[in-house]
């Protein structure tokens, strides 16, 4: 259960249960009032009003989009294509970066898809803003495959042609380490479920992201083809091309390892070189078939769950390791930092330093005894975990006498009754 008021989903998050009387009160069946509603800023969001916001806002882009798309198309159908795709990235991410700075996403936190619960500054800080970062990608990727025409390349010699195929392998195998820390930072860094072991705990959010994950999935091929495009433009017989991409592949060892994504370097270099691999006799063979759409639907299905399921083990070992850490402790040590709280708060307490005089140290248990079970009662920790007895010595021998804290909270409940 949650520790938040959440009796309706419309209701904005800035309305919260307080003691303070307002003009909404919270009754139970008997009609005694238990607590009451109030704001805890002057600036309530409205959730109904923030989704037709959003929607007005998403139609703004959207033609926004279309206009800067057919300017793209423009200009690389009378200039080279290069321009009309540098047009297109500049101003997408340009407009990007400003609302990134601006945090314009920030106006819809009452939606959940634009909830800030991601703890990575590399996806963005909601869901909402990974998927538009998707999106804007897939988009970009693909105007580069239907505008950017692969053009023959003369006048390169056997070394540079090595070094351009050998580049090219590269920058794909770049995108698979990309696609695989963009799934690291989804599992680690965010709120969202992706528990494939109990499939009906997957919430609307984990299907979103899945769902982007697999358009990312689409962007890495559409840019995957028309590399390879260009690799065989390149002209360099099969077999030279398969020592690149052996080299793309060592190339890339000191990448995986510096990425901090915490996958195999061997297994990785495996899969990178596999996929480039398919790839390259895909586009080779001038017909593709039926086959080969079988081929990239299983390819497509194992990459994200191989990964999702790779870092959510990961992740719930680690939780499982401090755990096991946490109970091979044989100390409290929230206990003992309770203790000390509540040791220094009986020590500056003026009602009881009133009632323990010097001399003769004679005071009434039944005063002190409810003001020191107060003190362990208000610490909720330890409260719920631990009864405690309380023994007040002088020379003499004891004072008051003790007795558990269980004892304790009936006998004051009973003095207030």
């Amino acid at each position: 259960m949650e520790n938040v008021f959440k009796a309706d989903q419309n209701i904005p998050k800035q309305i919260a249960i307080s003691k303070k009387p307002s003009t909404v009160e919270i009754k139970n069946n008997s009609g005694k009032v238990l607590a009451y509603l109030t704001a805890t800023t002057s600036q309530v969001q409205d959730p109904i009003k923030q989704q037709f916001l959003f929607f007005l806002y998403l139609c703004s882009f959207i033609f926004l989009g279309i206009l800067i798309n057919i300017f793209a198309k423009n200009i690389s159908l009378t200039r080279p294509p290069w321009m009309g795709f540098a047009f297109l990235v500049t101003t997408v991410f340009g407009i990007r970066f400003v609302t990134m700075q601006m945090n314009f996403t920030s106006k819809f936190t009452e939606i959940s898809f634009f909830k800030q619960n991601f703890h990575s500054s590399y996806l963005g800080n909601s869901l909402g803003d990974l998927v538009i970062n998707i999106f804007l990608l897939f988009w970009i990727m693909v105007f580069f495959h239907t505008e950017f025409r692969v053009r023959p390349i003369k006048g390169l010699s056997n070394v540079q042609r090595f070094g351009l195929t050998t580049l090219n392998y590269f920058s794909i195998i770049l995108g698979i380490l990309m696609i695989s820390n963009v799934f690291q930072q989804l599992v680690f860094n965010t709120d969202i479920t992706f528990d494939f072991d109990h499939i009906f705990s997957l919430d609307k959010n984990s299907f979103i992201a899945i769902m982007a994950s697999l358009l990312l999935l689409v962007a890495l091929f559409l840019f995957s083809q028309r590399i390879m495009e260009t690799i065989l433009n390149l002209g360099l017989k099969k077999f030279v091309r398969l020592g690149a991409l052996g080299l793309a592949s060592l190339l890339a060892i000191p990448v995986i390892i510096k990425s901090n994504s915490d996958l195999p370097v061997v297994e990785m270099v495996i899969i990178g070189y596999m996929f480039n691999l398919i790839f390259d006799i895909y586009v080779d063979n001038n017909r593709p078939s039926f086959i080969w759409l079988v081929i990239w639907l299983v390819v497509f299905a194992l990459i994200p769950s191989i990964l999702l399921f790779k870092y959510n083990n990961d992740m719930d070992f680690g939780r499982r390791l401090k755990y096991a850490n946490e109970l091979s402790d044989l100390k409290d040590r929230m206990a003992e930092e309770s203790l000390e709280k509540v040791k220094k708060d009986i020590k500056s307490d003026q009602e009881l330093k009133g009632l323990l005089k010097p001399h003769p140290f004679q005071a009434d248990k039944k005063k002190v005894l409810p003001i020191i079970n107060k003190h362990f009662t208000d610490n909720i920790y330890l409260h719920n975990n631990y009864q405690y007895d309380f023994h007040a010595y002088t020379k003499f021998g004891s004072a008051i006498d003790s007795f558990p804290s269980a004892c304790l909270l009936y006998t004051s409940d009973a003095a207030d009754e």
